[in-house]
């Protein structure tokens, strides 16, 4: 993705970015505004994505078979590890996120209730 953001830059088009939000590192997509195009990493999820209109408007570009077979399989259980490590920690992080928004719903309702409006409005207005 990065060679290919490359690329186009070096051709002198404007290149947004789309960066992966489990590891800010990794480059997920691209969009052209120019070429009113955007390329996108589909894999794995959690972030699969499935063409809608293949054919049509949408491409899926197999880049399978560039791939060393013989690699995959000589690291199969460091991929595997690798991919199960990946989904827990993003379904703890999901977990997180909602215990963090429960917190969050509770502090905003004791907050609210605890407001003198009144106050608050005057304190506005004389300032």
């Amino acid at each position: 993705m990065k060679k290919v953001s490359q690329k186009l830059v070096g051709q002198g088009y404007d290149v947004e970015h789309h960066h992966c939000s489990g590891n800010p590192n990794f480059l997920d997509g691209l969009v052209v505004p120019a070429l009113n195009t955007a390329v996108i990493d589909g894999t794995a999820p959690p972030h699969a994505v499935d063409a809608r209109q293949t054919g049509c408007i949408d491409e899926i570009v197999n880049l399978g078979q560039f791939w060393d077979e013989s690699k995959l399989i000589e690291n199969q259980a460091a991929i595997l590890s690798c991919t199960k490590e990946i989904n827990s920690r993003f379904q703890r992080a999901c977990r997180i996120l909602k215990a963090a928004k429960a917190v969050y719903d509770n502090w905003e309702v004791t907050n609210g209730e605890a407001m003198n409006y009144k106050i608050l409005n005057n304190k506005i207005l004389n300032n």
